[in-house]
């Protein structure tokens, strides 16, 4: 229950009564106590990702206020390159339907956030650079093309053209996830690097992880084009080679439908 920050601390009782349809109500006494302290901001960023935006602009926006209310400080889907016709050509349609939807996302965040101090994250690549292949439930890699790299660049101006108008200026590319857990850190290094050559302004994170545990050194390969990390395996050995490089990192977990499939994020709290 979220008291108000101005409620004054001690007990508030009250009753609940709940009933289903054809059945005869039921109450509960209910205390609730507020703490006489609050709880400070979080020393650190907080995001979140679901893969299914609200369809209501009341939707999005109370969804937007539980994750304020949670200390969550933006919502990671921000500005995603989104496509309309998945015919490999990043046209006229595709660039309206990423318009709409993340003019819609800044409109709704504006309205609860208010300011926009924290960096601005967008996605892109899939269905330009890569598709997703379900007989092996990940994504394969079209053979790199002029023509792939510049609907790529194209992608990014469109955003950063959005991001401009409306002040969002801190933008973060994601490009590619887990690449090390699924033999594609030269993809990711490709694609990252294309967008260090070509949009240097702008700043680059990418997942790690599952490639640290298969053996791999993802943030060694990642390094020179990947500013910061976001891991779902944290372990001190990690944190000490993203300090080494002077590389700013966090963590990640999340939860699926089932709890086995929850705990293949191997997060703290996928479980729950």
């Amino acid at each position: 229950v979220r008291a108000p920050a101005d409620a004054e601390a001690g007990d508030y009782q009250g009753t609940l009564t709940v009933q289903a349809d054809g059945r005869s109500p039921s109450s509960v006494n209910v205390l609730l106590r507020v703490l006489p302290f609050s709880l400070p901001p979080p020393p650190f960023q907080a995001t979140m990702s679901y893969p299914t935006v609200a369809s209501s602009d009341a939707g999005l926006t109370r969804d937007m206020v539980d994750m304020a209310e949670h200390g969550i400080g933006n919502y990671i889907d921000d500005l995603d390159v989104l496509l309309a016709s998945y015919d490999q050509v990043f046209g006229a349609d595709d660039i309206q339907l990423t318009q709409t939807a993340g003019l819609r996302i800044m409109s709704a965040a504006k309205q609860v956030w208010g300011s926009w101090p924290q960096p601005t994250y967008f996605g892109l690549g899939n269905q330009i650079a890569y598709y997703w292949d379900n007989s092996i439930g990940w994504f394969v890699f079209w053979p790199h093309s002029s023509k792939i790299d510049s609907d790529f660049l194209t992608a990014i101006g469109v955003i950063q053209a959005m991001a401009t108008q409306n002040g969002w200026m801190n933008l973060s590319a994601f490009a590619l996830d887990e690449s090390g857990a699924h033999g594609q850190l030269d993809e990711a290094k490709y694609y990252y690097g294309l967008i260090k050559q070509n949009k240097p302004e702008l700043t680059t994170w990418a997942t790690i992880g599952g490639g640290i545990a298969l053996g791999s050194d993802e943030i060694g390969e990642l390094s020179s084009v990947v500013d910061y990390f976001i891991t779902n395996r944290f372990s001190p050995e990690i944190a000490a080679s993203l300090i080494a490089r002077g590389k700013p990192y966090g963590v990640y977990n999340g939860a699926r439908s089932t709890p086995p499939s929850s705990r293949t994020f191997f997060g703290f709290y996928g479980y729950k």
